[in-house]
């Protein structure tokens, strides 16, 4: 017999199999294996009584598994809500053998609601907004700047959530302490860091049902007094999500711009041109609280997620969205802005990455023409699987949790979770310089990523 029909099946979890899954009204587990290239036929991985197929991808760079060469092999398992907590077994099948992967728990969400302590009396009713700040390590007197014109809005009824996220200085002390008597105001303190994406996710669960709106704040911005309630009368009875402009500010105070939106115009849609590059900012951003239902909790973030950017894509799948061309508030812009406003047109998780429509990573460049090519493939290979993949992910919770808007999302699922994802990324181009979306281009840089590290034909 030979020596390759009696060898037990090789492979490498190329990204670990979460132990906890908060999958809400549907998630998904990103699975990466590596198998040899030796290996003839499809792999699939069989969880919960499914069988999902794994897609075979191209090798920018050579890749190895015990001596021999190697391919990724990807798929994401959509996962239902679950009525409890419950456990999922994952197994993989690759010529004729079976393999157990791994186990996973799944939990209907990632946080405890509200706490049943309401100490605002009768203060609830339908015109409540929430508005949920995240803080770490902020400045105190710019974050006490920012409290104030939160709580002087012109709109009376208003409760403040702040989250913050494990600061090293007594954060929820000096709130506390400041705001001693202001009854509007709850503060938590998250045992570790979440970073601030699972920061605003823990602050939006604390939201409780009687709230009708919800609004994010960042720490050191500065609200106008009529931003809560000018945002608030732009709603329609289609609209769930409303964002505003902003100036851009230094702390000193200085303007740099009067609007946020220097270099290109934000647009509200089509949803795969949303998915393809956000443009809807957080801290200008008011919602109806219930898109908290099907938003909560978050997808899964490889690294590169942003809350504001799958809280508008849930808005646009659930009813619409609107851009009031109004600045009603200060964006203060300083060196430790988590993501900050970007004078040039590449915007978001992919600044620095975008150069025109080409690929050029500072850092991987090199004198060689042979280096370089490495290093190009290197950084379309990261393009595909950090931010690409990232879309994929929203993509497949979006199909997951609004079942039925599945013609709503086609574009956007033949972008990211098509056969032919090229084709469909090269028409999404063409669609949006037809429509005048600016979209940097993005779409064609994923498609590059998708010659280098897509799925092989």
């Amino acid at each position: 017999m030979p020596e390759e029909a009696i060898r037990p099946l090789p492979f490498h979890v190329e990204r670990e199999i979460p132990h906890v899954v908060a999958v809400g009204r549907g998630s998904v587990i990103d699975l990466r294996i590596r198998l040899p290239e030796r290996l003839k036929g499809s792999a699939s991985v069989s969880a919960g009584g499914k069988s999902i197929p794994l897609h075979r991808h191209r090798a920018p760079v050579p890749l190895t598994l015990a001596g021999e060469a190697a391919r990724i092999h990807s798929g994401l398992v959509p996962l239902d809500e679950p009525l409890a907590s419950t456990t999922v077994e994952l197994h993989l099948s690759c010529s004729g053998e079976t393999v157990r992967l791994g186990r996973s728990l799944l939990i209907p969400s990632a946080w405890p609601r509200f706490p049943n302590n309401n100490r605002h009396g009768t203060f609830y009713d339908d015109g409540l907004v929430v508005v949920c700040m995240t803080t770490y390590e902020p400045d105190e007197d710019r974050l006490a700047r920012q409290i104030h014109s939160i709580l002087d809005q012109s709109y009376p009824k208003i409760m403040l959530i702040i989250c913050d996220d494990a600061s090293t200085t007594d954060t929820v002390g000096f709130i506390k302490s400041r705001f001693e008597n202001e009854t509007r105001i709850t503060v938590f303190r998250n045992e570790r860091n979440l970073g601030f994406y699972h920061n605003f996710e823990r602050a939006l669960s604390l939201v409780p049902p009687e709230a009708y709106y919800v609004s994010l704040a960042d720490q050191d911005d500065f609200w106008y007094p009529n931003k809560i309630a000018d945002s608030i009368a732009r709603f329609g009875p289609e609209t769930d999500l409303v964002f505003c402009d902003a100036a851009i500010k230094t702390h000193e105070g200085e303007t740099l711009s009067k609007t946020y939106w220097t270099a290109r115009r934000p647009y509200c849609g089509p949803l795969d041109a949303l998915l393809t590059l956000n443009t809807v900012t957080g801290a200008g951003a008011i919602f109806r609280r219930t898109l908290l239902d099907q938003a909560l909790p978050f997808p899964p973030n490889l690294g590169g997620a942003f809350h504001d950017h799958w809280l508008a894509c849930c808005a646009l799948a659930k009813g619409g969205i609107e851009f009031l061309d109004q600045p009603l508030y200060d964006y203060i812009q300083h060196g430790h802005n988590v993501t900050g406003h970007i004078q040039s047109k590449h915007a978001g998780p992919l600044k620095g990455m975008l150069e025109d429509s080409s690929l050029v990573l500072g850092g991987f460049l090199s004198k060689t023409a042979a280096s370089k090519a490495y290093a190009k493939r290197e950084s379309l290979s990261h393009v595909y699987w950090e931010w690409y993949r990232q879309l994929q992910i929203y993509t497949k919770c979006l199909e997951v949790r609004f079942p039925d808007k599945s013609l709503f999302i086609e574009n956007a699922r033949s972008m990211f979770l098509g056969k032919s994802p090229i084709q469909a990324l090269k028409e999404a181009h063409r669609r949006y310089r037809e429509a005048g979306l600016d979209t940097n281009n993005v779409e064609v840089l994923f498609a590059r990523a998708n010659s280098a590290a897509g799925l092989e034909d």
